[in-house]
């Protein structure tokens, strides 16, 4: 949806004076991501601001790798998936994971005891980047970079606290667990309300 800031930037900024083009709307609202401006085209919001033939040119421009539109806004104005598209990811995400699961239990590997809050820290930093992958992927804005950046960091990150936790005979694995854990629910909350 349509963020409250970027709400009110807009109300203010159409106070002053009416909005002549999308272009002017996108530079005097710089609060606009382009999600929400993606948003704003899909309700009509912007027709009155421009005809449809110049909101569809404006659709081309976005798509456009040479235009002159910020690159922030580039990208199909209807790049929010379909309820399908959403619920195959879903489907595909929970089957492989209960795949992964049911490997996992079935592998002859076993993991020693002392590498169990590693490897528990690990596998709830792998879910959340993919939790969030999903989100991010129903809001329309994902990019591949940052899903792996955050799934290597972050369980970098998680396994070098519970290493020092080890260290200092704090178990500050904990902490990663509660964060990571909070995220997760936040994630399937997210992605519920888009497939609901």
């Amino acid at each position: 949806g349509l963020r409250e800031e970027a709400a009110q930037a807009i109300v203010r900024e159409r106070q002053k004076r009416p909005f002549t083009s999308i272009e002017d709307l996108v530079q005097r609202v710089p609060e606009l991501r382009r999600n929400e401006l993606v948003l704003l085209a899909e309700i009509g919001a912007l027709n009155s601001v421009k005809t449809s033939e110049q909101v569809s040119s404006f659709e081309l421009q976005l798509s456009e790798p040479d235009s002159s539109v910020p690159p922030c806004l580039r990208g199909e104005l209807h790049s929010k998936p379909h309820r399908r598209e959403a619920l195959w990811l879903v489907a595909a995400a929970i089957f492989f994971g209960i795949v992964g699961i049911v490997l996992g239990l079935n592998a002859p590997v076993q993991i020693p005891a002392g590498y169990a809050r590693y490897t528990a820290v690990a596998i709830l930093a792998a879910l959340d980047s993919i939790l969030g992958a999903v989100k991010a992927w129903l809001n329309g804005n994902f990019e591949n970079k940052v899903f792996l950046s955050g799934l290597l960091l972050n369980s970098l990150a998680a396994g070098a606290l519970t290493y020092l936790g080890d260290r200092l005979g704090v178990d500050l694995y904990l902490a990663a667990i509660v964060a990571f854990g909070v995220r997760i629910f936040d994630n399937i909350a997210v992605i519920r309300r888009h497939l609901l």
